[in-house]
């Protein structure tokens, strides 16, 4: 599910890791991100907050795990975007 607020979206993503590259894949509002490192030593956090940084175009400062740091399934917060353009740019980086 992707939640808009007031300049910002809120959305829940399951993390899978050490994959052969970096991912997004959606099954209706579902966020399922595949990541090539591993969950140690908050490896995989960093990794997610630069995937979607990158992906969107923000600064690393704008995306932030809310919940799940030790988790499979995170609540993510990107801050300076719509939920729509989220989508937009999510679906072209999708390779799936």
């Amino acid at each position: 599910m992707i939640n808009q607020g007031s300049g910002y979206i809120v959305f829940d993503a399951k993390v899978l890791t050490r994959k052969r590259r970096n991912n997004i894949i959606f099954s209706g509002e579902d966020v399922l991100v595949e990541l090539k490192s591993a969950p140690a030593g908050d490896m995989a956090n960093r990794e997610l907050v630069r995937y979607f940084s990158d992906m969107l175009s923000l600064p690393q400062k704008c995306i932030s795990i809310l919940r799940g740091r030790s988790s499979r399934n995170k609540v993510i917060k990107a801050e300076g975007i719509t939920r729509e353009k989220f989508l937009e740019l999510a679906i072209k980086n999708t390779s799936r």
